[in-house]
């Protein structure tokens, strides 16, 4: 990854699985050709995973709420919200907008605005460190000189 391209929240959850970040990146890139298209998945992936939070809400609270009316119990009523979750994060997964939409792009545009002022403010330091280090091996290369010179007979010490 060059200096310009950034990490995003995505790249760094699926570091351990790099097909993920391939197939993510051919199919945003594919998918960038037709915006509409684009905007109608990444539409599609919100809706669904929202109705299955939404689904789930209404499947727990029916559990845990006694005469909760409208509301089936059962294997299939807990599926329906569990499936739209799962093909909703796929679709959002896929197309590069899960944390973008979940998460807002507001809340990551500052924290990106947060580290690079960090990452400035860190390479505006290098030199200071740079030229103190070069300072310390300059009295490190001179106390090894002064421990092993025997001042009086020019030799070094230690039968060196």
């Amino acid at each position: 990854m060059t200096n310009t391209e950034r990490e995003t929240p995505l790249h760094t959850a699926m570091t351990p699985l790099p097909f993920l970040k391939k197939a993510e990146a051919e199919i945003r890139a594919r998918l960038r050709k037709y915006p509409p298209l684009y905007a109608l998945v990444g539409g599609v992936g919100i809706v669904l995973f929202w109705r299955g939070i939404w689904y789930g809400a209404d499947y727990f609270y029916a559990l845990f709420v006694p005469g909760a009316d409208g509301i089936a119990l059962g294997w299939p009523s807990a599926a329906d919200g569990l499936v739209s979750i799962v093909i909703g994060s796929a679709l959002l997964l896929s197309t590069g907008l899960f944390v973008s939409e979940l998460a807002g792009g507001e809340t990551i545009l500052r924290e990106e605005k947060k580290e690079e002022q960090v990452v400035k403010k860190e390479s505006s330091e290098l030199p200071g460190i740079e030229q103190e280090i070069r300072r310390i091996e300059d009295e490190l290369k001179e106390i090894h000189n002064d421990i092993h010179h025997d001042p009086k007979d020019g030799s070094t010490a230690h039968g060196a």
